[in-house]
């Protein structure tokens, strides 16, 4: 990393901090950036009533958010005030660096700098990243067709550099949504703080939250949201269990979220209540990661999947739809199949087909040494390409080289 330029300050923003892939990444660089002698803060909104609040892990790494009480998920009339209560921020804090994730935020704290810049004459260079999109499978074509215009307007004029955490995910914003200039942006793979899927010093070999310890368990860790389409997984699990397929493996859904009470319902409905365990939110989630044999991703559009890397980073296989940046971290294929496609790291599927979902499924829990073979050759790839330390050295390549132009 360049020497040049190394004292400046970083303003993180997010929309909030609810369970999921970007809360972990923000509170991460906060961490690491002032672990390196940065000076780092991180502005958050709220979650709402419905979302399970990841504040509690940020206490645990040591950063103390800056909250802005009135700007969560939804868009309302009040982001007109959370611009200048943001306003207000940047100028007190004089950051030299700005930067936004998610798509609330990247709006309300761009537009901010943009007035921060007309009025104090004071440089501010902008950074934000794009952990997935809204773009596809979110809103009606007339409310997507208002976004991309935001988001090519904010590019253009309010932006020096856009990340995205996937080459893959990189070309959908740049060449399909024609969002930025493509020397504008930069790919950046997600870092995981790996010493935390270490497992807790007081747990315990009874620990069975997640299923029975001589059951084969195949487990979702996430948000229980439309995007994330659980009900596929369910699904899916319905129809090994009506067909037999199911090698008497257990299912797990660990998380929470605005479905959890639809999908009780939707098990309670397809008789699979004996087989599939809801633990609700988790504070262990290193001893639930190593109680599960397979890592599942149903979702109709993601980004880079946190819990997919976590889990190969333990050596655990995934089945997951060939959606956003899931291609990215599968690996070469290796063999394709009627219904699915083997990969060195995990199983594809198409999105929204719970057979071929089931047929996956059914390939891994009923073949250990496949399961042994992707999961070391996932662990290896995770454990090289998802370091924390080599996400932070990407990022300050980028905030020194923006300083230095």
């Amino acid at each position: 990393m360049s020497e040049a330029n190394t004292d400046y300050s970083v303003l993180t923003l997010i929309a909030r901090l609810n369970v999921g892939g970007p809360a972990k990444h923000v509170i991460w660089i906060t961490k690491m950036l002032r672990d390196r002698g940065r000076s780092a803060m991180l502005v958050s909104g709220r979650v709402e009533a419905n979302e399970a609040d990841m504040n509690y892990f940020a206490e645990e790494m040591g950063v103390t958010p800056v909250y802005i009480e009135d700007m969560g998920r939804s868009l309302t009339y009040k982001d007109f005030f959370n611009i200048i209560k943001f306003y207000r921020i940047l100028r007190r804090e004089k950051p030299d660096i700005l930067h936004t994730h998610t798509a609330k935020a990247g709006t309300v704290g761009r537009v901010a700098a943009l007035l921060y810049r007309l009025t104090t004459g004071r440089s501010v260079r902008c950074v934000h990243t794009f952990h997935g999109h809204t773009f596809r499978n979110y809103w009606s074509p007339p409310v997507t067709k208002i976004f991309l215009s935001i988001e090519r307007f904010l590019a253009r004029y309010a932006t020096d550099i856009i990340v995205a955490i996937s080459d893959g995910l990189l070309k959908e914003i740049n060449r399909e949504f024609g969002i930025g200039r493509r020397e504008q942006f930069r790919a950046v793979p997600l870092g995981i703080y790996f010493h935390e899927l270490e497992p807790c010093p007081d747990s315990t070999s009874d620990d069975e939250t997640v299923g029975p310890k001589d059951k084969l368990t195949v487990g979702y860790i996430g948000r229980l949201a439309d995007i994330k389409n659980v009900g596929l997984f369910v699904d899916a699990v319905s129809i090994l269990n009506e067909e037999g397929r199911a090698h008497g493996a257990k299912f797990a859904i660990v998380g929470d979220g605005s479905l959890r009470h639809d999908l009780e319902k939707k098990v309670k409905r397809l008789g699979i209540s004996e087989i599939v365990t809801f633990t609700g939110m988790v504070d262990k989630i290193a001893d639930i990661y190593n109680n599960l044999d397979v890592v599942i991703i149903s979702s109709n559009n993601e980004g880079t999947p946190t819990t997919l890397i976590e889990g190969m980073a333990l050596g655990i296989p995934f089945v997951a739809t060939s959606v956003g940046g899931v291609p990215d971290i599968a690996g070469p294929m290796r063999e394709e199949c009627c219904s699915f496609s083997i990969h060195d790291h995990g199983i594809m599927t198409a999105p929204c087909d719970s057979r071929a979902f089931a047929d996956a499924i059914e390939k891994l829990t009923g073949d250990a040494q496949l399961r042994e073979s992707l999961g070391a050759a996932g662990k290896k790839f995770a454990t090289e390409k998802f370091s924390l330390e080599r996400m932070v050295d990407d990022l300050e390549n980028i905030y020194t080289s923006l300083l230095n132009r």
